[in-house]
C-alpha cells in the first residue's frame, strides 16, 4: 500500500474508476476487460491491476515475449472506452500492485507511456498475427508454456495433444509454429523500461 500511495502522491493521478469493464477495437482487433482501478488528473491516466504474486520473470521480458498483453492492451482500452472520459488524455502508465507478501514483500511492476510508444505498433501487430492464425483454425501446440499457463484454464485441455511427445515434435518443426514464434517477439523495451 505504501509504494500506491506514494506513487499517487508523486503522480497527482487520483482514483477515479474503481473495477471498471474496459472495451474498444485497437488495431482490428475487438478487446474486453476488467480494470481495478484507472487514476486521472484529466489529462493523463494510468491503469492498475492488482496481482496476489509476482512472477519470476521481468515485466519486460514478458512483454517482448507476449507472454503478458494485459498492460499494453489496457493502456489503450481506457481511451477507447465510453463513459470514463478519457479519449483525449495521455497514457501515464499501467502498473501491477501485489497486494500479498509471500516473502517478497511489497512490489509493483510498472509499464510506462514511453514504452507503451515504442512497443505498442509491433505488439498489436502480433494480436492480429494471433488473431487471424485463430479465425484459420491454426492452433499450434506451444511446447515452451510448459505445465499449468494457459492451459489450467481451457476446456479442452483433458483431450489436447500438448504433452504427446511426438506431436509436440512435429509442432516444434512446422511452418505453423514458426510463424507463431516470429509474431511472439516484439523488439525489446529499451534499458530500464518496464522493469
Amino acid at each position: 500500500a505504501e509504494l500506491d500511495v506514494a506513487d499517487i502522491s508523486a503522480t497527482g493521478l487520483r482514483p477515479e474508476h474503481l473495477e471498471t469493464a474496459l472495451e474498444g477495437t485497437v488495431g482490428g482487433v475487438k478487446f474486453h476487460g476488467f480494470a481495478d482501478r484507472v487514476d486521472s488528473d484529466g489529462v493523463s491516466y494510468r491503469v492498475v491491476d492488482y496481482k496476489s504474486r509476482l512472477k519470476t520473470a521481468k515485466l519486460a521480458k514478458r512483454l517482448s515475449d507476449m507472454a503478458e498483453l494485459q498492460p499494453p492492451i489496457y493502456m489503450e482500452l481506457v481511451r477507447t472506452t465510453a463513459g470514463l472520459g478519457l479519449d483525449r488524455a495521455a497514457p501515464a502508465k499501467a502498473c501491477f500492485i501485489g497486494i500479498e507478501q509471500r516473502g517478497e514483500g511489497e512490489w509493483k511492476e510498472e509499464y510506462d507511456a514511453e514504452t507503451h510508444a515504442k512497443l505498442k505498433e509491433n505488439f498489436f501487430q502480433n494480436i492480429a498475427a494471433f488473431k487471424r492464425m485463430m479465425e484459420a483454425g491454426r492452433f499450434i501446440i506451444t511446447p515452451d508454456e510448459g505445465q499449468g499457463g494457459p492451459c489450467e484454464y481451457c476446456e479442452f485441455s483433458a483431450v489436447c495433444r500438448k504433452a504427446h511427445r511426438l506431436s509436440r515434435r512435429r509442432a516444434e518443426n512446422s511452418k505453423i509454429f514458426e510463424a507463431l514464434e516470429k509474431a511472439r517477439v516484439i523488439p525489446k523495451a529499451p534499458e530500464g523500461a518496464a522493469a
